[in-house]
């Protein structure tokens, strides 16, 4: 260190345009961190969704759950899987270890997926990852409009597109998601009288709604192919669709032998009148033939026909649709001025290609059809006649019917119906999947999720510039409402912390004015402050980390210590020039030589007390590393201002003012201390029985105090969650939430809220699990100043009288943590699922009670009925059907399904159709129902199949492959040990069905298993330092002695919690972490000046007394600034502040205590153990010298 001094004073220049070039690269780089609450922690977790449209739990469980199991579960990393199987979709859930690369782990389970076989109807799966930075950044409501209708086509044609196009926009969700449709529904009767089936209109639209390549053309050596698709773009052309309905060919067949029949039984009962012409007859009866087969061939050919020229039709009109749309971009291209280039180029030869070759063979193709469909239904006629050569043969009259030569059949020929008579088509805008409202009016609901690496407060301020930029383009009457903006609470969060940041370094700036009284030299350690904060601003931006709540909490806390370091070097400076040393560089360069080395250990052991922080797994090592990295490179960077920049500064302009001469040793605190050092020194044993005793007393609180997991950040929302059971519709969970309205509408703290209810089934990332039409929720936002516990008790009041039978009400507050960071979590296993669900409501019944508390249920799904189709394949054999047959059948009547996509007004708009069965009471009106056979007969389902209603579950659970239970409930007091406690105790008491096991997960599993860690860190730490200060010392009693300042800081830090109220968290884990490395710096202060006076030849009783009056002034200085430093932060009053507060609380006692026991104890725990060390070796001595003599 000494190096760097001398070179900081020999070469000034170099020196400040180093320090400018590192303010202004720290200004920028500040300016382009990003900004979030939290750091952006990748959860361990891969959620796989898969839909089964249609399939009943059971079904989607047995069929595609446990295949998907099976093929993840030897996934390195993988811990838990669970799994949710609800009607129509599939969710896995895989929880992996905070080591595992979740890119590889994802990688690895899309690549199980694609080798599975499910079956044919299973749509693809769908992988999603979660994080911190997952969670919605903005939440807003757009109400307004004449209708639900015009509102819902504003946000969709309008706001949706826009905000998808604003940089940083990852997802864009709204209530308005659902996809618009035209709903085909089929008129069973009219299906019926024209001999048609659903699914052979389906193909026939299908096939008239195609896209597909036709060839290419050669332009300018380039091959460009050409692609038409179909022509229905509106609910009009559906309807004008024009469907062939095809003769029955079964059907003629049997009526034409049917005649043939009875004609050759007139002819066998007249034989001996017509014996002569028998062979004739024959012959007749074989051009017969020859004329049904004509005929049918004719009919095939007809088919075929129509079918073609309903294609070539469809695309000609999409090849001449095509033609206008590039025209269009050409006038475009042509009014710009831009026609050379490759768009301009491209339309161009598209519209060469296809006027001059595609549009001309196409018309060419229709005229050709039309007129072979027309020739041959001219020259159809009816059955052909016997030949002219046939007699005629006589008979009395009624005696013998005509021949078969003059029997008449229908001419075979294709009618043609428009879909409108055999269905009614309509238009769904999605309006009606969602009922959604915001503070009483109809209103789409957004949830704006950033992307991994986008700003959240530059995207949210691009959010609100699109929707203000598209407000015109909104109904006149529209409306944007914010209910929840990430973006204003990490910028109060940060110009909270920075106001404590500031406020910090002013108190530490009044300190040092206070014990120096000299301006000078209070500016020049003041300015560490700012140099070591800008230095660590840039080491962030080199390493990624982000501006947030965590890494603001340790530049906060490092302020009050990187002024520490400069401290020291100052007032060893000033106390130089008080005592009357010569005024000159080297006397500066010397004064600044001789603390060196105690800064450097103390500097040292602070920062080494973070590397553990690297073994420490889980969400706590991740939230915490940020911080860690910061105060470490903020420490590393005050070492280096102290040595360099503050020495330069003190030749500057301490050399020649004005400093009274003050020896330390004669001032009246001075000689106070001094008296009670030398009593301390005489009187070991009561100062060690004291501080004993201090130290058990501050233990006994630990009970007291309790523990606890993580401080959320408290905001000023909250959720309401109301879960109605299976088998209500959403109009009753609407009617409930408008009541919750009603009392919203009252609460004078309330500033805003909004209420939804989803009428269709689908996956909550953000909850984790599956959501259906039996669920709403309300967000309620309230003003800022709001006291939100008791903002809470007023909307459980609210909402709890809704807790009827079988419904549950959540009430629960919104925090930065993504929710409520302090859960119980009880899983329930055991050898059937009827002795689960019992244990089950058992612990939540009992855990209902428990203070601290709220929000108690459990995951376990009702029962509903459900109507089964048992198929008796023998009979359905009889009649040409089978099971996969009949089901997709059934399927028809009772759930929509896809017939493709058409463009309606730009947009790919889905084709779904159904069958209207009329109202379906009981399972005997599906078992009355007729189904058509392949032959055209029709059959009663009853007669094929066995239908009944059976009460099946509403969805399937499974953790590891086993189904499971879990009861939980939300911790609304810190103190989270009290609570898990009692919970635990309870369910130890509760008689459960034989072989259930009961886990606790959650708050408890992560509490143990953080406190675990950082106990082990800890541990490490402790030994890290030692290990410093040995390498400093040279010796291990003096470095042992200032380990005794440890414990004198955990009185003062229990304390704290003690007085305020607060649990041992996480937080305050880490607090003690730091600890560790700031306690020992004022006893490492204080030995080192010994051992330089042992040097010079003091006793080491002067010697300690020297140390004391000598070092009282920096420790004192030292201690109090990094105190005052973190008294706004423990004061908890900043946004953001609370989930540090109990830090910044633990530290803050820690150093009062350990600072005034420092100077107290440690000299004479020195004493102690250099005295037993000299002991030790006499009696060595002793011992060697008695065997020498003898």
């Amino acid at each position: 260190m000494d190096l760097l001094t001398r070179f900081s004073l020999k070469n000034a220049a170099v020196i400040i345009m180093a320090a400018i070039m590192v303010v202004v690269g720290g200004l920028y780089s500040a300016s382009q961190l990003k900004k979030e609450t939290m750091p952006d922690i990748s959860i361990p977790i891969v959620a796989i969704v898969t839909p089964y449209p249609g399939a009943a739990p059971a079904d989607v469980h047995d069929k595609v759950t446990q295949p998907i199991e099976q093929a993840i579960k030897q996934i390195d990393g993988l811990n838990t899987v669970q799994s949710t199987s609800s009607d129509s979709v599939s969710v896995v859930v895989a929880e992996f270890s905070y080591s595992s690369d979740m890119d590889e782990a994802e990688s690895a389970i899309n690549e199980a997926l694609k080798a599975l076989d499910l079956p044919d109807n299973v749509m693809e799966s769908t992988t999603r990852r979660v994080s911190m930075g997952s969670q919605p950044i903005l939440k807003f409501a757009v109400s307004g409009g004449d209708s639900p209708e015009e509102l819902q086509a504003a946000v969709r044609d309008v706001v949706i597109p826009a905000l998808k196009s604003v940089d940083g926009v990852g997802e864009v969700n709204s209530s308005a998601e659902t996809a618009e449709a035209v709903i085909i529904k089929f008129k069973s009767k009219a299906l019926q009288d024209n001999g048609l089936t659903e699914s052979t209109v389906v193909q026939q639209l299908q096939a008239t709604n195609l896209s597909f390549p036709i060839g290419s053309v050669e332009i300018d050596s380039v091959d460009n192919p050409i692609r038409v698709s179909g022509s229905i773009t509106s609910i009009e052309d559906l309807e004008d669709l024009q469907i062939a309905v095809y003769p029955n060919v079964n059907e003629m067949y049997a009526n034409a032998f049917q005649q043939m029949g009875e004609g050759m039984g007139a002819l066998g009962g007249a034989v001996g009148q017509l014996g002569g012409a028998v062979g004739q007859l024959g012959g007749a009866v074989g051009s017969i033939g020859t004329g049904m087969g004509e005929m049918a061939e004719g009919l095939g050919m007809q088919s075929g026909l129509v079918a073609a020229l309903q294609d070539v039709q469809a695309q000609l009109l999409d090849a001449k649709i095509q033609v206008t749309a590039a025209k269009s971009l050409m006038r475009d291209l042509e009014s710009a001025g831009t026609t050379m280039t490759p768009e301009y180029m491209g339309a161009e030869a598209t519209v060469a290609a296809l006027e001059g070759q595609a549009i001309p063979g196409l018309t060419a193709a229709v005229d050709g059809i039309k007129a072979q469909l027309s020739a041959l239904q001219s020259s159809a006629g009816s059955t052909p006649s016997a030949p002219a050569s046939v007699p005629n043969m006589s008979a009395p009259s009624g005696s013998v019917p005509s021949a078969p030569g003059d029997m008449e059949m229908a001419e075979p020929t294709i009618e043609l119906v428009s879909l409108g008579e055999l269905a009614d088509i309509s238009y769904d805008d999605g309006s009606s999947s969602s009922l959604s409202r915001a503070a009483g009016k109809t209103a789409v609901l957004f949830d704006i999720v950033k992307t991994q690496e986008a700003n959240t407060v530059d995207t949210a301020e691009g959010v609100r510039e699109a929707l203000e930029s598209v407000r015109s383009q909104l109904p006149a009457d529209a409306e944007v409402n914010y209910t929840y903006d990430g973006s204003v609470i990490i910028e109060d969060s940060v110009s909270d912390m920075i106001r404590e940041g500031l406020l910090g370094a002013l108190f530490a700036f009044m300190i040092i004015l206070l014990f120096l009284r000299n301006w000078r030299a209070t500016i020049i350690s003041a300015v560490s402050i700012p140099l070591s904060v800008i230095i660590a601003l840039l080491a962030m931006k080199a390493v990624g980390v982000t501006m947030n709540i965590m890494t603001l909490g340790g530049l906060t806390v490092a302020i009050g210590r990187v002024v520490d370091d400069s401290i020291v070097v100052i007032e060893n400076i000033f106390n130089h020039i008080q005592a009357g040393a010569e005024r000159t560089p080297e006397m500066i360069r010397a004064a600044t030589a001789e603390v060196s080395g105690a800064i450097t250990s103390s500097t040292i052991t602070t920062m080494a007390v973070f590397a553990p922080m690297a073994l420490v797994e889980g969400i706590v090592g991740k939230i915490f590393t940020p911080f860690a990295l910061t105060v470490a490179v903020a420490l590393a960077a005050s070492l280096l201002v102290s040595v360099t920049v503050v020495p330069l500064l003190a030749k500057w302009s301490l050399l020649d003012s004005k400093v009274p001469a003050r020896d330390e040793g004669n001032t009246r605190s001075g000689k106070a201390y001094r008296k009670t050092l030398e009593w301390a020194l005489g009187h070991k044993g009561a100062v060690m029985a004291g501080a004993a005793l201090l130290l058990a007393g501050a233990l006994a609180l630990v009970p007291v105090i309790g523990t606890g997991f993580m401080s959320s950040m408290s905001e000023p929302y909250i959720k309401i969650d109301l879960e109605y059971p299976a088998g209500y519709n959403a109009n009753d969970v609407d009617t409930a939430l408008k009541t919750i309205e009603a009392g919203l509408a009252k609460d004078e703290d309330v500033t805003f809220y909004t209420t939804s209810v989803s009428t269709s089934g689908g996956f909550n990332m953000a909850g984790g699990g599956v959501i259906s039409g039996n669920r709403g929720t309300a967000f309620v936002g309230f003003d800022p100043d709001t006291n939100m516990e008791d903002a809470g008790k007023r909307m459980h009041a609210i909402a709890d009288p809704l807790a009827v039978e079988g419904v549950e009400v959540k009430v629960g507050e919104i925090s930065s943590m993504g929710g409520s960071a302090n859960s119980v979590d009880l899983v329930v296993t055991g050898p059937t699922m009827e002795s689960i669900a019992t244990a089950a409501e058992q612990i939540e019944n009992a855990i209902e009670g428990v203070e601290g508390l709220q929000n108690v249920s459990s995951n376990l799904s009702e029962t509903r009925p459900q109507i089964t189709v048992d198929v008796d394949q023998v009979k359905a054999a009889e009649v040409g059907l089978n099971a996969a047959m009949v089901a997709g059948m059934v399927r028809g009547y009772v759930a929509e399904q896809s017939a493709g996509f058409i463009e309606m007004d730009g947009r790919e708009t889905e084709l779904r159709y159904i069958t209207h069965l009329g109202d379906v009471s009981s399972a005997k009106t599906i078992a009355n129902h007729t189904l058509k056979t392949p032959l055209g007969d029709e059959v009663r389902i009853g007669d094929i199949a066995k239908v009944e209603a059976i009460e099946t579950p509403v969805s399937v659970l499974t953790r590891d492959e086993r189904q499971y239970a879990s009861v939980s409930a939300a911790v609304t007091v810190r103190d989270t040990s009290t609570v898990v406690t009692a919970v635990d105790n309870i369910v130890a008491d509760l008689d459960l069905p034989t072989g259930v096991e009961v886990e606790s997960e959650g708050i408890a599993s992560m509490m143990n298993e953080s406190f675990k860690q950082l106990g082990i860190a800890m541990l490490i730490a402790i030994a890290a330092v030692y290990l410093v200060m040995v390498l400093t010392f040279g010796e291990a009693i003096a470095p042992l002695a200032i380990m005794f300042s440890l414990p004198l800081a955990i009185i003062g830090g229990i304390v704290g919690l003690f007085v305020t109220g607060l649990p041992l968290d996480m937080p305050a884990m880490i607090g003690a972490l730091m600890l560790i490395g700031l306690v020992t710096t004022n006893a490492i202060m204080f030995i080192e000046r010994v051992n330089q006076k042992l040097a010079e030849g003091l006793s080491r009783h002067d010697a300690l007394l020297d140390a004391g009056t000598n070092r009282m002034r920096p420790i004192l200085m030292t201690a109090l600034t990094t105190i005052m430093a973190l008294i706004p932060m423990a004061s908890g009053m900043a946004s953001g502040a609370m989930s540090s507060q109990s830090l910044a609380i633990i530290v803050v006692g820690g150093l009062t205590t350990s600072t005034a026991l420092t100077l107290i104890v440690v000299p004479v725990v020195y004493d102690l153990l250099e005295s037993l060390k000299e002991r030790i070796l006499r009696l060595a001595g002793n011992d060697q010298d008695a065997e020498a003599a003898a």
